[in-house]
């Protein structure tokens, strides 16, 4: 599924089209290098490590492997601009339908939002 939307930013009130979807292996590059800059300039994730493109697409092949959604948002240009994923959030057993996300956005998409 598709969904393409039409947002202002707060900065500069803009209107930027952008479309939601599944990611796809060819988005693994964008997601890591928005995860990179995160983990090296930002606190949107837990993470302290830069991942690689090939461990973007090592947690992407087990979280869609569950039928978990792993979904990027793009500009008109096909700029991957953000990405979010949901996983499971503890291994209990109470925990089974509980579950976590994570989503960032490119340090580009950041500026134009502050």
């Amino acid at each position: 599924m598709m969904i393409t939307a039409l947002g202002k930013t707060s900065r500069d009130h803009t209107e930027t089209a952008v479309t939601i979807r599944s990611a796809t292996e060819a988005d693994m590059d964008a997601v890591a290098a928005i995860y990179r800059h995160h983990v090296m300039h930002g606190t949107a994730t837990s993470g302290t490590e830069p991942l690689t493109a090939d461990d973007v697409r090592q947690r992407d092949a087990a979280i869609t492997g569950r039928e978990l959604p792993y979904q990027v948002a793009e500009d008109t240009d096909g700029r991957v601009l953000d990405y979010a994923y949901a996983g499971a959030y503890r291994p209990q057993p109470a925990y089974r339908n509980t579950r976590s996300t994570e989503q960032a956005s490119s340090a580009a998409q950041s500026a134009k939002l502050r």
